[in-house]
């Protein structure tokens, strides 16, 4: 067999185990947490056969909310080579029994996360008090890259994500936060305007102060 061949049939070989085992090292680390039943994985497929469907929502404690996952958006984001299963490692089979498992970022993002437990969110909800996590300020199926300007920590879109909880009635009142009126109030200052008026990604935004 031609060398040039042999080697890049080598290569392609590295590579696909490296797929392979990115998800199921993953696995295989929690594995070892006691977080994961034995057993094979639910292909992509599988789970977006229920949670592809736009109407697909779920029950819990009286209230109904969506379970729908946007299959094409979801490819397009930072997690859309990954398979679900990277993420939901708990999940086995369907029905869902016992109920999965929340998320913990941290697994693979660990030095992020403890950056953010240093943060008054984290440190409200030590306090045993609801408060913004991970997928309140990057979204979930729909994380993007800090520089697209989908993602939700965009620098021109990081005002309109805090304003999201922190416009909010009750979240001002049980929390003793700012009036709902700050975030006018930066969009007509001097930072504000240099940031939508000029177009200045640089202007300060929350995040910075």
């Amino acid at each position: 067999m031609n060398i040039r061949i042999l080697k890049g049939v080598v290569c392609a070989a590295f590579l696909l185990a490296g797929l392979i085992c990115g998800s199921e090292g993953m696995r295989g680390i929690m594995a070892q947490k006691g977080s994961v039943r034995p057993g094979p994985a639910m292909g992509n497929a599988e789970c977006l056969a229920c949670h592809g469907d736009p109407q697909a929502v779920k029950e819990a404690d009286g209230k109904s909310s969506s379970i729908y996952v946007n299959e094409a958006t979801f490819g397009q984001s930072v997690h859309g080579s990954n398979d679900c299963v990277s993420c939901h490692v708990d999940i086995r089979e369907y029905p869902h029994d016992p109920a999965p498992q929340k998320v913990s970022c941290a697994t693979c993002h660990e030095g992020m996360a403890q950056e953010q437990a240093a943060s008054i969110h984290a440190s409200t909800r030590v306090s045993g008090k609801p408060a913004a996590g991970c997928v309140d300020c990057h979204g979930n199926h729909e994380i993007f890259r800090k520089d697209d300007h989908r993602s939700k920590v965009n620098r021109f879109k990081i005002a309109e994500t805090c304003a999201g909880c922190h416009t909010d009635e009750k979240v001002i009142r049980d929390y003793g936060l700012a009036p709902a009126h700050f975030i006018q109030n930066f969009r007509s200052s001097a930072h504000g305007k240099g940031m939508y008026d000029a177009g200045l990604s640089i202007s300060a935004t929350c995040s910075d102060c």
